[in-house]
């Protein structure tokens, strides 16, 4: 979920901003609290800061590019169905 482009802030600052808090608290409860699964818990929990986070380091919201690899595979058994 760090890396998904819909889940992350849209600003790269935003993004290494939000890598770094969840990476620091993952640490600390998995060491200091021995708690089990932390990023996955830290993620839930700092996943409505992401909006927060658009709003104050304005950017373009992520788009997937067209790729230049053609799967003609599908478009041939898409054809044929």
């Amino acid at each position: 979920m760090i890396s998904d482009p819909k889940t992350s802030p849209n600003h790269p600052l935003g993004r290494i901003f939000f890598g770094f808090v969840v990476a620091l608290i993952s640490f600390y409860w998995a060491t200091y609290q021995w708690k089990y699964n932390t990023p996955l818990w830290v993620l839930i929990i700092l996943s409505p800061i992401v909006p927060v986070l658009d709003r104050i380091l304005v950017s373009h919201p992520f788009e997937w590019t067209k790729s230049i690899i053609r799967f003609n595979v599908f478009q041939t058994l898409k054809k044929k169905l």
